[in-house]
């Protein structure tokens, strides 16, 4: 039983730990997409994969456009 609440103290001091940021490292600068011209993105949707080029945007502008053909595809299928 001691064992239990020593492991259950651990977890919550090692949840603790990491949830403020101790145990984080430098974040890493986010990456150039220019290199990524002739590269896709592929996400999956309800209906198939959804193929994205990256040519040089952001991960905000992709995920726009992502979000963009996902939610269409989810209009398409409603039902009311």
């Amino acid at each position: 039983m001691r064992l239990t609440n020593l492991a259950f103290v651990f977890l919550l001091w090692l949840l603790c730990f990491v949830n403020d940021g101790a145990a984080h490292v430098k974040q890493l600068p986010e990456c150039k997409m220019e290199e990524f011209r002739s590269t896709f993105f592929h996400a999956v949707g309800r209906r198939g994969f959804v193929r994205v080029r990256m040519e040089g945007r952001t991960l905000k502008q992709m995920n726009r456009e992502i979000d963009e053909i996902l939610g269409d595809q989810d209009d398409e299928n409603c039902v009311p």
